[in-house]
């Protein structure tokens, strides 16, 4: 009789669409000598030292996990003497049992996992805020709605944390690891001295960095501007992303770093400029431009982020909530109330329909949108209700297909799949 394993918990990101904008499968790349470079969510680092192979990330996978180590160990046969986490998002370390079974059974020592000491506070919110962050997840990732509820967070606290830095000894390869503020306050990146190799986790991914981002708390697009410059003082010749593939060069490097840290601070100073102006941010999205000549960058495109979020990101960084100053918003009623009580006074609902219609015809999708929720946004089973629901999900689904961003198109796409359902 053949013995078979139970097949693991599926994680969050398992269960979620696959349409992941990420390179996940990749081969193993070796990108100098004893620096392995594999891909799961994200890029995962092997590094070779002579006490032992420093892990960076694990994956969100039990499968690629797997995968993973066989390529490893097609290379190498060290112990495994570490795992570190790049950040603490989810999908990153879902999987670290599989990589701490494996060492159990090569007979080694179980290997401390290493994280700055934030990941411990984020890990806690997510706790917290657990059914939250499924919802979140949900519509990020493409999911049905409700479909992660009850799910457990796969979250494997570090053994080992600290604040700034941790140096690493070795006699072969000594490195450090620092805290290097980014996409999350509890991204590290490595630094290699003797080689000048720099692992810059999520503080480089290969795109326009994801500041702002619609669902999750505010990134500090200084502090991110500040570790980049911290990245280029120190000349690596070889930078290693969490995304993407590596940079080699140290001309080539200083040009994305440079070049990121100058569209950066532009949008940082031209938001406040026209925030001083007296600007709501919905106003300062339709004024703001973007120079050809600081933002043609195939290392700027909008792949995952986008230059709105950023935008939103530095007027929450100077502004409270009541960001469009309309006295509407600032005690607002029930939203189910307010739709109702716009819905009762509305004579001509086919009006309302007919218009909207004819500004998506016309290619106005957004402005669309404005119009089709006069009906879209109340709790009803009139037939214009469901009419209105049903086009504005035909309008995100066109401007999902139009936008560039990962997030964007998911969440044009999730909420359109909920619209669809209310429109049934």
């Amino acid at each position: 009789m053949t013995e078979t394993k139970a097949e693991a918990p599926k994680t969050l990101l398992d269960t979620a669409s696959q349409a992941l904008p990420f390179e996940m499968g990749q081969a193993r790349r070796e990108v100098a000598p004893g620096i392995h470079v594999m891909t799961t969510l994200g890029n995962i680092v092997s590094i070779e030292t002579a006490r032992g192979i420093v892990q960076i990330d694990t994956g969100h996978s039990r499968k690629r996990a797997e995968e993973v180590i066989a390529e490893l160990r097609q290379a190498s046969d060290l112990p495994l003497r570490m795992i570190v986490y790049s950040h603490g998002h989810f999908g990153y370390n879902d999987v670290v049992p599989v990589w701490l079974e494996h060492a159990e059974a090569r007979g080694e020592p179980r290997p401390p996992v290493v994280a700055h000491e934030n990941v411990v506070k984020r890990y806690r919110r997510y706790l917290l805020t657990s059914d939250l962050q499924q919802t979140i997840v949900e519509l990020q990732f493409r999911s049905p709605k409700g479909s992660l509820r009850g799910r457990k967070i796969p979250l494997h606290f570090p053994d080992i944390t600290f604040s700034r830095a941790l140096q690493i000894d070795d006699p072969k390869r000594p490195m450090e690891l620092f805290w290097a503020p980014s996409e999350t306050d509890d991204c590290l990146a490595v630094w290699i001295p003797g080689e000048r190799i720099l692992y810059a986790g999520a503080g480089h991914v290969s795109a326009l960095p994801n500041i702002g981002t619609p669902q999750k708390i505010q990134r500090d697009t200084l502090r991110w501007v500040d570790t980049l410059e911290y990245f280029e003082s120190l000349k690596p010749e070889l930078l290693i992303p969490e995304h993407g593939h590596e940079i080699v060069g140290r001309e080539l490097i200083r040009d994305v770093l440079t070049s990121t840290i100058r569209a950066l601070r532009y949008i940082h100073d031209e938001t406040i400029r026209l925030m001083n102006e007296g600007l709501t941010v919905a106003e300062i999205l339709s004024t703001i431009t973007y120079p050809d000549d600081l933002f043609d960058r195939p290392w700027l495109v909008e792949g995952y982020g986008h230059r709105d979020y950023i935008v939103r990101d530095v007027y929450r960084s100077q502004n409270g909530w009541w960001e469009d100053r309309n006295p509407t918003n600032l005690h607002p009623a029930h939203p189910k109330a307010a739709a109702e009580a716009v819905l009762s006074a509305l004579t001509d609902r086919t009006a309302v329909l007919d218009r909207a219609k004819a500004l998506f015809a016309a290619g106005q999708g957004q402005l669309a949108l404005h119009v089709v929720d006069l009906l879209a946004l109340a709790d009803g089973t009139e037939p214009e209700v469901k009419a209105a629901k049903a086009l504005k999900a035909e309008i995100c689904r066109a401007l999902a297909r139009a936008n560039t961003s990962y997030v964007s198109k998911s969440l044009y796409y999730s909420t359109a799949q909920i619209l669809k359902g209310e429109a049934e």
